[in-house]
């Protein structure tokens, strides 16, 4: 089967056959050594290539598809379908010929398999939270966070926390309402110069950016430079501040729920706190490129101050 209909002059996607086995074996070893690395376990072996291919291309519930560019294997994809539900297990573009477009071109390939071979009305993936470039891919692909996972055996052979995406085929996933969707993608992140520290305090300190009393201890939030040097209380200090520059209104549903969530699945951690209009968090100094990254995703326009 051949499909290169509306592709680039010599290119094609294909479902492989026992004559792929040696080309595959090669892919997914380097495939799988790439995860590998990023999780300090041991590269795989080309030995092991062939036996994973084997078994992929002899599985009944697994469809293996390959893109050639003139004859040449440039990259695979594998989709399984387990209990209903359809997985791309893996994707892959051979290094040197990443950035052209055949990525994409071959997900979009995968994606029309799922459906013309199982009907499936959606498809899932796993990414490790450490593997920055197939995320952005999937993100970009229209893929939408579902669950993060702790998985103590895969293919890749170490234990991992791995992010759930998946994707409805024809339309993205609608984890939030149309308007809060709306609000994410026009909204602007204001990440605010300076260090930050969140204190217990006996009394306020002037030009603090937000003080809480809560009936039991003052709070405050306030730039390094404005506290004492040896304030009377608890202090936690190297946070930067990041405000929201939009308006949020009162009956907004999960605003705060899609921002933590986005920022969980990057191992960041963050203070919340609200004003009247709009929301602000506190992320670790250390965190910020993370979190920067993970509401660039969301759809977020990110400044400095």
């Amino acid at each position: 089967m051949s499909r290169g209909e509306g592709n680039p002059p010599g290119i094609s996607v294909r479902r492989a056959g026992a004559g792929d086995e040696t080309a595959l074996a090669e892919m997914l070893a380097d495939f799988y050594t790439h995860h590998a690395r990023l999780l300090g376990s041991p590269p795989k072996s080309l030995e092991w290539g062939r036996s994973t291919a084997r078994r992929a291309l002899s599985d009944e519930t697994s469809v293996v598809l390959i893109l050639e560019e003139s004859g040449r294997a440039e990259g695979f994809a594998r989709l399984q379908e387990h209990e209903g539900a359809v997985f791309l297990r893996e994707i892959y573009v051979r290094p040197d010929r990443r950035g052209s477009g055949l990525g994409r071109l071959l997900l979009r390939e995968a994606e029309r398999e799922a459906r013309n071979r199982w009907g499936a009305d959606s498809i899932f993936l796993s990414v490790i939270p450490a593997n920055d470039e197939a995320l952005d891919f999937f993100v970009s692909a229209g893929y939408d966070f579902l669950n993060t996972i702790e998985l103590t055996r895969w293919e890749g052979g170490a234990n991992s926390d791995v992010a759930v995406l998946g994707r409805l085929l024809g339309a993205r996933l609608r984890r939030a309402t149309g308007r809060l969707r709306e609000l994410i993608e026009r909204g602007r992140v204001l990440v605010r110069s300076g260090e930050y520290c969140v204190a217990r305090l006996e009394e306020p300190v002037e030009g603090a950016f937000a003080v809480l009393r809560d009936g039991r201890e003052l709070t405050v939030v306030a730039r390094r430079d404005l506290l004492p040097d040896r304030p009377e209380g608890d202090v936690e200090c190297g946070f930067r501040l990041l405000t929201f520059s939009m308006e949020l209104p009162f009956t907004l549903v999960g605003f705060m729920a899609a921002v933590s969530n986005a920022l969980a699945h990057e191992g960041v951690s963050l203070l919340a706190f609200s004003s009247y209009s709009t929301d602000h968090i506190l992320v670790k100094e250390g965190d910020l490129r993370r979190a920067i990254r993970a509401l660039k995703r969301l759809g977020f326009v990110v400044e400095f101050e």
